[in-house]
């Protein structure tokens, strides 16, 4: 037996086997039922060998006649994981992140005008739109953490009509926009500049709600606003398609009657020192769970490892579940939370896990029976029933995970 591979092969030990009647002392294979035999050989790896086919040679012997069988390949590739990663080699390495103090927020609402008016509609301002547009405004002013960074206003008017008129009612739109936005900044104190503007056709809102229809000529109409650029031109050929006009006027072009409303906040996160007292004084107000590795299922019927901040502000890991939360382990750690790169190893050995932080064994623990069998993972998912999608992502970085087929030593 031996290693075929790029640049080289290896050969392995020879093994004889001999007939009832021969006088020697190898193992023996009878005449008649034949026999069933294990080798165990071993080579010494090199790089090369990632790539490399396994075979078997046989020289059959009878008195002095000898005789060379062909080869036969038995397999392919090697098994290479426990050579990727030797403790002892490997330092530690840390490289520039995404991390962003500063986040933003958006919020958009917008409010329905009818054709050729640009008078609020009480109807038109009491929409979900609008007040989860008001709700948000008023949070983000009694929050600390919370600012506008810009609000918006763009008002519209659907491209039918003479462009004169569409241009005074697109004004107006914005105009009346205004003073309502600006009576509800005034009626929640909010002190900030608002950017308003307005279009008097909105030719490219009509395409893009075009393209999203079903209406019949579809594609004509879209090759109108291809050919032609001039705006009363567009609308002339469009309405000579009387049947899919009729369409257009009942399903785009009240939609295109509009003022939208545009609304950013800047979110400051927590300081690193607000964080770091957090984790020591009251680590419940953090997101304590670190989802390594989760097995996709049911609820009742899932896997995890799970590293987090303990309620005393230390590292832990938690896992493995099965049905009913049978065959599970809770290994805290001595080493305090906090914000730097840490080095998690969990071994899983017969039903003892063993959690090491940063190459130090920290403890062990036994399990009520064997580890689980699962065949899809997800990395960095939380978990929970198929009905609410796996919430509880990992906000965080993880880097070199692996998983290994036994269990490490601490060397």
């Amino acid at each position: 037996m031996w290693v075929r591979y790029g640049g080289g092969e290896a050969v392995g030990t020879t093994v004889i086997y001999q007939g009832e009647k021969v006088k020697d002392n190898n193992k023996v294979v009878a005449y008649k039922t034949g026999g069933k035999f294990t080798q165990n050989i071993s080579f010494d790896y090199v790089p090369g060998m990632k790539k490399s086919k396994l075979f078997l040679t046989f020289k059959a012997k009878v008195g002095k006649k000898e005789i060379q069988i062909p080869e036969i390949e038995i397999a392919q590739g090697t098994i290479v994981t426990a050579t990727l990663a030797n403790p002892s080699e490997i330092a530690g390495a840390t490289g520039a992140d995404a991390f962003q103090r500063v986040i933003q927020e958006k919020y958009e609402a917008a409010i329905s005008f009818q054709i050729q008016r640009a008078e609020l509609q009480k109807k038109a301002l009491t929409t979900a739109e609008i007040a989860a547009l008001q709700a948000q405004l008023l949070a983000t002013q009694q929050a600390d953490n919370k600012q506008i960074a810009s609000l918006g206003i763009a008002a519209y008017a659907s491209p039918d009509g003479p462009t004169d008129l569409n241009e005074k009612l697109a004004a107006n739109r914005k105009k009346n926009t205004e003073g309502f936005l600006g009576k509800e900044l005034k009626k929640s104190k909010i002190e900030t500049t608002v950017d308003a503007k307005f279009i008097a056709e909105d030719w490219d809102g009509f395409q893009k709600l075009m393209e999203n229809s079903n209406i019949q000529d579809k594609q004509v109409i879209l090759r109108v606003l291809s050919v032609y650029t001039d705006p009363e031109q567009r609308e002339r050929e469009i309405k000579n398609l009387s049947v899919a006009f009729k369409s257009i006027a009942d399903e785009i072009l009240p939609q295109l009657r509009r003022s939208r409303l545009k609304l950013t906040v800047d979110v400051t996160g927590k300081s690193d020192a607000e964080i770091a007292k957090l984790a020591k004084e009251d680590a419940a107000k953090l997101t304590k769970k670190v989802r390594l590795l989760h097995r996709d299922g049911v609820s009742g019927n899932y896997s995890f490892l799970e590293v987090g901040i303990s309620a005393g502000g230390f590292y832990y890991f938690d896992g493995e579940r099965d049905t009913n939360n049978e065959n599970w382990a809770n290994l805290t750690s001595s080493v305090t939370a906090d914000l730097g790169w840490h080095h998690f190893v969990i071994t899983s050995s017969g039903t003892t896990d063993t959690l090491y932080v940063d190459g130090i064994l920290q403890t062990s623990s036994t399990r009520t029976g064997a580890s689980t069998t699962v065949t899809v993972h997800s990395i960095g998912r939380g978990y929970g029933s198929s009905s609410n999608n796996y919430g509880d992502f990992f906000k965080g970085f993880l880097s070199e995970f692996r998983i290994y087929s036994t269990a490490l030593s601490l060397s």
